[in-house]
């Protein structure tokens, strides 16, 4: 997929989906048109995760994500702006660079936003003065 214009490149006997697994409008390869006799990839799961036989789905290795085990995954980290989930207690929830910063999925890295870093974008530079 590419996340910079928003669409995939399906495989054969994929194509676009409502979002729940239907066919539909949406370019993200989540609609199956065809009988599945194997794992996506050329490679199965492209050699980054474990074919199911029954299900032909694949389970990726860590640091590896998609429906083939095609995209490097990104670090989570507890989200700069979310709602609290209890009385004093806030930004509880994990998000995808820390909402702060967009996934690298060739390199599996966070791209922070300015005034961000981390390996997840949630560190937050205060600039001058050193504490």
């Amino acid at each position: 997929c590419d996340e910079v214009r928003g669409n995939c490149i399906c495989y054969d006997g994929y194509a676009g989906s409502d979002g729940n697994g239907a066919v539909g409008s949406r370019p993200d390869c989540g609609y199956v048109n065809a009988a599945i006799s194997a794992c996506p990839g050329i490679i199965p799961c492209n050699g980054h995760g474990v074919c199911d036989p029954s299900t032909f789905r694949c389970t990726c290795q860590d640091g590896w994500g998609g429906g083939a085990c095609s995209l490097r995954t990104c670090p989570f980290g507890k989200s700069w702006f979310s709602y609290p989930s209890a009385d004093n207690i806030g930004h509880n929830q994990l998000a995808l660079c820390s909402n702060m910063g967009l996934c690298d999925r060739d390199r599996g890295i966070c791209n922070c936003k300015n005034g961000y870093f981390g390996a997840a974008c949630e560190y937050m530079n205060c600039g001058g003065g050193s504490g």
